[in-house]
């Protein structure tokens, strides 16, 4: 679970202001998944070379949340 549960979350407003907002909801349900990556630069800027490795993937099916107003980060 350490890897997918998280209890908040940021985003970029209108305005382009970090916000931040606590929410809140049961352990995600995962179940296993197959994706195929054509292309991935994400680890690039960190020397970091993903190879050919096959990536683990899940996914979880609908899940209620409750969300709190969210707060704009300083």
């Amino acid at each position: 679970y350490f890897l997918t549960e998280r209890y908040c979350l940021y985003a970029a407003n209108r305005q382009g202001q970090v916000v931040r907002q606590e929410i809140d909801h049961p352990p995600w349900p995962l179940q296993p998944a197959e994706a195929e990556v054509t292309t991935c630069t994400m680890t690039r800027p960190l020397g970091i070379d993903l190879g050919d490795e096959r990536p683990l993937a899940h996914f979880a099916e609908r899940l209620g949340v409750v969300a709190w107003l969210p707060r704009r980060v300083r």
